[in-house]
């Protein structure tokens, strides 16, 4: 149990303790338990707030979460620091004072931690009102929005219902007009959130940003990019898709923890691009950013064209 004392702390005694570890542990269980069931193709817009707002406060009170907040916090945090580091060159310093990961990042011990990024950018999610994997995929998201409090903030899937757009603009996303097709540039620290996408989407926001400036401000959430360089790709693929083209020394990547609801999360990964890596590369082969070759693989992401 717990006790208030005069001072305003709190006597944390063993009792106490462990009903809180017994909440978490009701929590993760709560989050798998909520799926069984639940295909409604017909949802209001209404009802799948409704939804959502369920998920994220199972979600949100899970050891999971907690786990996850911290691996992207240590992924802006690696940007940050790969740019201070790299203090002595010119281009450097340049991209530095072009990016905002420094001056947004603030670190307060303990539960106070907040990290800010200046946008957020969501692709393939799928239908929230209807697929569990889905529903999860959103309200994570949305989670890691609170969190990180990103001033722009986008989601795109051509297969949203018109009740799932609406859901999402209330809930403070914008939704592109057009297909962007992953080829999003940015100019700013930004987090792309893609879970379960197609292997062109990731080369395609890589490409946009192609270059140590660009990629080094990106933090992106989706399938593990070395499994991607463990499969058998065509010898086309291997030479155009920028996943590849990285290879594993450019990249740091951590996989997700283990998801009560497996297909969600399965080869779920964090990367990120530390500038030191990237100027590194271009130290040993000048022709490395210049030259880029037309993405001509296929690709298991229907809604994603070839852009050359």
């Amino acid at each position: 149990m717990s006790e208030k004392l005069e001072d305003g702390f709190t006597l944390v005694t063993k009792n106490s303790r462990r009903s809180a570890a017994k909440r978490r542990k009701n929590a993760d269980k709560a989050i798998g338990i909520l799926m069984h069931g639940r295909v409604d193709s017909d949802m209001t817009q209404s009802q799948i707030l409704t939804l959502i707002d369920k998920c994220m406060g199972d979600m949100k009170g899970s050891t999971w979460f907690q786990e996850v907040k911290m691996i992207v916090c240590d992924h802006v945090k690696r940007v940050m620091d790969g740019m201070q580091a790299s203090g002595g060159d010119r281009e450097a310093e340049n991209v530095r004072q072009g990016s905002s990961i420094a001056g947004n990042l603030a670190h307060m011990e303990g539960e106070g931690e907040r990290t800010k990024i200046s946008r957020m950018v969501c692709y393939g999610i799928g239908n929230f009102s209807v697929s569990a994997s889905s529903l999860l995929q959103i309200s994570l998201a949305l989670l890691l929005k609170d969190f990180l409090h990103p001033p722009s903030s986008s989601l795109f899937d051509p297969v949203m219902t018109g009740a799932e757009r609406q859901a999402a603009e209330s809930l403070g996303f914008t939704i592109p007009q057009e297909d962007e097709v992953g080829l999003c540039t940015t100019d700013s620290d930004s987090l792309f959130f893609m879970p379960h996408c197609g292997r062109r989407l990731y080369s395609n926001v890589l490409r946009a940003n192609w270059g140590p400036g660009n990629l080094s401000r990106l933090v992106v959430i989706g399938n593990s990019f070395g499994a991607y360089r463990m499969r058998n790709l065509s010898t086309d693929v291997r030479t155009s898709c920028c996943v590849e083209k990285l290879g594993e020394e450019m990249v740091v990547e951590t996989l997700l923890p283990k998801h009560v609801e497996e297909n969600s999360f399965i080869d779920t990964s964090v990367h990120s691009f530390p500038l030191k890596k990237l100027l590194l590369r271009e130290q040993h082969d000048k022709e490395f950013w210049r030259e880029l070759a037309a993405d001509v693989g296929g690709d298991d992401h229907s809604w994603t064209r070839s852009m050359s």
